[in-house]
């Protein structure tokens, strides 16, 4: 009966997509443990056998009994523990197992749980009196073989019964994609140091090099090429969700991009002789205004988010921000914005316009009526 309810529990489980493409490593039952206690009902005042068989490696425990297909550990005076042998699990995995608490009214509880060379999500766990509960815990960060202990947590009276337990591990499909979203801007940035991508259908990315005050497109990457890993870009494309493949291949690495990234939330290293910008609309988030802004005060280093671009421009350039040119409908160049009356100006819908121009303008990042 024991053994068809486990079988059921498992097959549940797969249905639900619990256990789904996972490999058992290792499984005890104690189905040939000959005792009183546990899975016959009786969960108190019975006299106890020490006839604990395994069906592999051999446990640690500390104060045991055997019940009836299953194991007892602790008294009324001490602690019990049972200590699984050796398990090897390569990356993550998961815990089950069933555990009962002895049904008397003093009894305590609560179980302790704790792992070598990994970690749990659960450390402890309370116990139903006279019945057996099941329990699931996923295990994460193993850096070697593992061993499980089942621990009271109290000092006397938490004698607990323990029963079933597997250790799975997850067979993890290998990433082959990101997904990254291109806003309302039609503008994103990206950067991943040690993976090339391959640029997806309706999306086009650029690399940038500075021509003096200006910065201008250095190398375009089409649809269907390689980004080279490590290689930062500008991508633009309509609103939407795209899907950037992993690739084996180099792609054309550009020695001229002056386009840095980071692969994670990074504070860049302040540098006095230059400006750190980001890909960012204007301070009045105009979707027209998409270009390169300060990320900080006065253009100083700022922290970046993870697999984004920025620019690393020196003073001597004296741009507060960089815009794309509204005149175009594709990237074509970024006009370096001088402060002083001599800056391009905007209209709303990023047009560049003269200086006879009427209505709402936008020049040094700011917006004015001229009449």
């Amino acid at each position: 009966m024991k053994s068809l309810r486990l079988m059921a529990t498992m097959m549940l489980l797969a249905v639900f997509g619990m256990v789904s493409a996972q490999t058992v490593v290792f499984k005890e039952t104690f189905d040939k443990t000959t005792g009183v206690g546990g899975n016959d009902g009786i969960w108190n005042n019975f006299v106890s056998h020490d006839n604990i068989q395994y069906d592999g490696a051999k446990w640690t425990l500390t104060k045991p009994k055997a019940g009836n297909k299953c194991i007892i550990l602790g008294t009324t005076k001490y602690i019990g523990k049972a200590v699984t042998p050796k398990i090897n699990l390569t990356g993550n995995g998961t815990l089950t197992f069933k555990a009962g608490a002895w049904d008397t009214k003093t009894e305590k509880t609560f179980l302790r749980l704790s792992i070598t060379n990994a970690e749990l999500d659960k450390t402890k766990v309370d116990l139903t009196k006279g019945a057996f509960t099941d329990y699931t815990v996923q295990i994460t960060n193993v850096t070697g073989p593992i061993q499980i202990t089942f621990k009271s947590a109290a000092t006397k009276a938490n004698r607990f019964f323990l029963d079933e337990v597997v250790v799975t591990s997850a067979s993890e499909t290998p990433e082959t994609n990101i997904t990254l979203t291109i806003g309302q801007s039609k503008y994103a940035s990206l950067y991943y140091e040690k993976q090339a991508l391959v640029v997806p259908q309706g999306v086009k990315a650029y690399t940038y090099k500075l021509n003096g005050d200006k910065v201008e497109v250095s190398h375009t990457y089409a649809a269907g090429e390689t980004i080279p890993a490590g290689t930062a870009v500008i991508l633009k494309g309509e609103p939407n969700d795209y899907s950037f493949a992993f690739s084996n291949e180099t792609g054309d690495v550009d020695s001229e991009n002056i386009l840095k990234g980071t692969d994670s939330d990074t504070l860049l290293e302040a540098d006095a002789n230059s400006y750190f910008y980001k890909l960012s609309l204007n301070e009045a988030e105009e979707l027209s205004s998409i270009g390169f802004y300060w990320g900080y005060t006065d253009g100083a280093a700022f922290t970046n988010k993870a697999h984004k671009a920025y620019l690393k421009v020196p003073k001597s350039a004296e741009a507060k921000f960089y815009r794309f040119d509204g005149e175009t409908t594709a990237i074509e160049t970024i006009q370096a914005a001088q402060p002083g009356a001599n800056a391009p100006m905007y209209n709303v819908a990023g047009q560049r316009v003269s200086k006879n121009y009427k209505g709402v303008v936008i020049q040094n990042g700011r917006k004015y009526v001229v009449k």
